[in-house]
Formats: structure tokens, sequence, C-alpha cells
């Protein structure tokens, strides 16, 4: 398993604030040990975004993923607002 991130995602993990990627990180410690871990609620979207999954990082922050193969691609974290537009 591999945890891989794009551009993107390094961007806008880059403008949160401290304690939001230190959130983030946390949450990936979890998630790597177990990704249905009940705290993360992980689950698919729906429309344009039905490729991805969602994962909770704190309040309305989200971290959408990709699995492909076993591993798993980061493309975008953010609030509802910022991410579903």
């Amino acid at each position: 398993m591999g945890i891989y991130y794009t551009k993107k995602f390094e961007k806008r993990l880059k403008k949160l604030s401290e304690k939001e990627r230190i959130a983030f990180y946390e949450r990936l410690e979890i998630f790597i040990v177990n990704k249905n871990e009940k705290t993360l609620n992980c689950h698919y979207l729906y429309g344009k975004y039905s490729i991805f999954q969602s994962i909770n990082i704190k309040g309305d922050l989200r971290a959408l993923f990709e699995e492909v193969d076993g591993d798993f691609y980061f493309h975008l974290v953010g609030n509802h607002n910022n991410l579903y537009k």
C-alpha cells in the first residue's frame, strides 16, 4: 500500500493552518491502520466526484482520495464549500 499526493493536494495542504495540517497527518495515521475506522467516515462520493472517496479530517475539513490497485492517491483537501463547487 502506497500513499501518494497530487501536486494540487500538496498545494492545498500547504495553505491549511498548522492545526489543520497536524489533524490531517493524525487522521492519515488512522487511515493507514484501518481506512474504515468509524471516525474517518470514509465513503464514496457521487456525480462528477464518483471516482473519489472522502475522509473526515476535522470539522468541515475533508480529504478526497482515489484507490488504484491498493495504492491511495490524495487529490484534494479542503472544506465542503471549496471542494464541491
